[in-house]
């Protein structure tokens, strides 16, 4: 199998996702950070006396730092007076809290992000392909999946049938309640589920 190199383009959000991430990737630079944050500015000089590192390496940490953006420095001859860039810091906090928001969301649909537990996406998924198959005509593997969500506790509503092939889409009523086609669940149901009240 042939494979082509080709260059991967990034949105700008992703590339200066990683400059950040790549600047705090050591934990002498956030011990940094951390320092200058509580003060306004500072030199060198003052930050070899606060951390037992020889000032050559202080001086690439934060040539790292300013380079990525989090701190900016002052040119003051022969000193350079370095700060917090809050501007970039701020849009660094941003990005990262977005990006691991993205994380903590375990289901997203559309632009809705639903923070769900285990058995909540496990009962939305086992929904989900039961109304998909329900869509394609599948009813006999649509059928076996109801008695599983019984099981799981939801909610199983009846419908108006509107065609095998074109049955109405799922409708949640509750928390995690499903509709189906009145017809089929009546014709293909086992005799304890046929008792489920109809919408």
């Amino acid at each position: 199998m042939k494979r082509y190199l080709e260059d991967i383009e990034y949105c700008e959000e992703t590339v200066e996702l990683a400059r950040f991430a790549k600047a705090l990737g050591h934990p002498t630079r956030i011990k940094i950070l951390k320092s200058l944050e509580n003060r306004a500015c500072c030199y060198t000089g003052d930050l070899v006396e606060e951390f037992p590192l020889a000032q050559s390496t202080i001086s690439q940490h934060l040539k790292e730092l300013k380079e990525a953006g989090l701190i900016q420095g002052e040119v003051n001859p022969p000193r350079i007076k370095y700060c917090i860039h809050k501007e970039n810091w701020e849009k660094a906090r941003q990005l990262f809290r977005n990006f691991f928001h993205c994380f903590s969301c375990v289901l997203t649909v559309s632009n809705c992000i639903f923070k769900q537990s285990p058995m909540e996406i496990l009962i939305f998924f086992i929904s989900f392909l039961a109304a998909f198959l329900f869509s394609l005509g599948g009813v006999g593997a649509a059928i076996t999946l109801i008695p599983i969500l019984v099981s799981l506790g939801i909610p199983i509503n009846t419908a108006k049938p509107v065609g095998l092939f074109a049955p109405p889409a799922p409708v949640r009523a509750g928390p995690m309640s499903i509709c189906y086609p009145k017809a089929i669940i009546q014709s293909g149901f086992p005799p304890a589920m046929k008792t489920l009240q109809s919408c």
